[in-house]
């Protein structure tokens, strides 16, 4: 059985190149390698350079809790209905809540 040739991490190669000749161009990485008998493009060392930079950190945006709205003059909110519920209760019925509601009216006036 005939034995495989290792295999070179052509990425690998460039990057400890580049590690040694920090300052060298894509070109001259190219030639280098080629004389080892790696094959690459300097498109590939463009990208292996650009990727070791590591990629720009996407800043997360910020969740933000919506700020209660105030209902518009037609709505009312489940939580103001549930407490007019209440109120009518404590005080024995729809009427007597809407005679004590105008009675505060006239007094906040």
């Amino acid at each position: 059985m005939a034995k495989k040739k290792a295999r070179v991490n052509k990425s690998q190669a460039i990057r400890d190149f580049i590690a040694a000749n920090p300052d060298a161009a894509p070109k001259d990485v190219e030639s280098a390698l080629g004389k080892k008998g790696i094959k690459v493009s300097s498109g590939l060392v463009c990208t292996v350079r650009a990727n070791a930079k590591g990629k720009p950190k996407k800043v997360a945006a910020k969740k933000t809790v919506a700020a209660k709205k105030a209902p518009a003059s037609d709505e009312i909110s489940l939580g103001a209905l549930l407490g007019a519920k209440k109120l009518a209760q404590q005080l024995g019925g729809v009427d007597a809540a809407n005679k004590a509601i105008n009675a505060l009216a006239q007094l906040t006036d």
